[in-house]
């Protein structure tokens, strides 16, 4: 849209009509706020292995007065651990706090890059070696067709 609106509900309607890619691909954390504050969300993600991360902290966007949000593309078994954080001018306030992570309606299994990604995860954690290496085979044609067909505009 001209706006560059981005909501996770939107992703509701994918049973009547297709949701563009950008949109399917990504775990989207909305929050509302009064518009003249400044919102921060401090966040790392969580990929399973016992390697200990720092926590990334940036301003979420605000998409329209008073709601922010924030993209990631993560992939099965990633959970987002984030806290959000007001400023208000006089203090900073730890507001929300969560866990997240993309449940079974939520995690994109399409044809996209991701949606493949996700199903080789999944195979490989079903010790389904066949449908791996084909979803690997799709996966290197895509991407070659995308490098050496369609040129960058």
């Amino acid at each position: 849209s001209e706006r560059n609106i981005r909501l996770n509900f939107f992703k509701q309607y994918s049973r009547w009509m297709e949701i563009p890619y950008y949109l399917t691909d990504k775990l989207i954390i909305e929050y509302k706020a009064d518009p003249k504050h400044k919102v921060f969300i401090h966040y790392l993600i969580d990929t399973g292995n016992s390697v200990k991360k720092p926590y990334i902290g940036e301003e979420m966007k605000s998409i329209y007065p008073g709601i922010f949000t924030k993209e990631f593309i993560i992939f099965y078994g990633e959970n987002v651990l984030y806290y959000i954080t007001e400023e208000s001018g006089y203090n900073d306030i730890i507001t929300e706090s969560r866990n997240i992570s993309l449940d079974d309606d939520e995690l994109y299994l399409g044809e996209s890059r991701y949606g493949i990604l996700n199903n080789m995860v999944l195979s490989l954690e079903m010790n389904d070696e066949v449908t791996f290496k084909e979803l690997s085979l799709q996966y290197t044609k895509n991407r070659y067709l995308s490098d050496n067909i369609f040129e960058i505009m």
